[in-house]
Parts: C-alpha cells; structure tokens; sequence
C-alpha cells in the first residue's frame, strides 16, 4: 500500500534526527477536539478544548470550561495511578482526554512536567498557582 509505505518513509526519517511518539488515530478528535483538564495543587481547576491543527496551523484553544462530573473521575482515575511519593509533591499536572465515540474518553496525555495550564483561560487558576507556590515556598523555609 502506497499510503503506508509512504508513513514509514516519513517515520523512519524523523527517527533518525530525533525520538518520536506515535499515537493512533482516532476520528472523535476532528469533531470535538481534545479537552485539557488542568489539576493544581489537588483539584481539577478547569478545562479547555483543543482543536486539532493540521500541518502549519495555528493552535485554537477555548475559553476556560468546568469538567464535567465524567472527566473529573477519569483525570483522579489518571493521577492516581502516579506513584504515591510523586503524587504527592504534584503542584500541577494537566490530563488530555478525547472522546473515544462510545460515549467514554481516552487519555491522550498525562503531562507533569512543563504542561501549558491555559491560564490565561481562567485567571483563578493562576491565582491558586501562585498561593500554592507561595504555601510550598513558606513550608520550606520554616
């Protein structure tokens, strides 16, 4: 098949200049998106809808959302299975869900390290970085 040939070429090309990661493709992301769900110090604070871009385009982010009841168990779900020792000193992590057309969702990514939280979307979310920053910055100096 030309169209797979062609995939391993491209694949093959990227591995040599660098590690990737490949994902299956799945429908439910060009109809709604992949919705961000935004842990701070605890708590789920808010979500927001990524579009997928395709080639050069430009990102497209919504405005901030509440989880839903269904997204609010899954991300616990998600961050409950990080070790308890890391959990624990978690001060942020954000959960990429999408819909997996059968009326559940999939995990598209559990970012801890250097995640955009899409604060700008919802400035309580900044503000509750910032105080949980502050309270951890205060536990060690004391």
């Amino acid at each position: 098949d030309v169209y797979k040939r062609q995939a391993l070429a491209f694949l093959a090309s990227l591995l040599a200049e660098r590690d990737v990661m490949i994902q299956p493709y799945v429908a439910t992301v060009e109809v709604g998106g992949e919705r961000s769900l935004v842990w701070i110090d605890g708590a789920l604070s808010h979500a927001v809808v990524k579009q997928p871009r395709f080639s050069a385009d430009q990102e497209t982010v919504s405005e901030a959302l509440t989880p839903t009841p269904a997204e609010r168990d899954f991300a616990e779900r998600a961050l409950a299975l990080v070790p308890g020792p890391v959990r624990e000193q978690l001060l942020y992590a954000r959960v990429d869900v999408f819909a997996d057309g059968e009326g559940g969702l999939l995990l598209s990514e559990l970012e801890l390290i250097e995640p955009s939280l899409f604060l700008e979307q919802h400035p309580p979310a900044l503000a509750a970085l910032v105080a949980a920053i502050d309270r951890r910055m205060g536990q060690r100096s004391a």
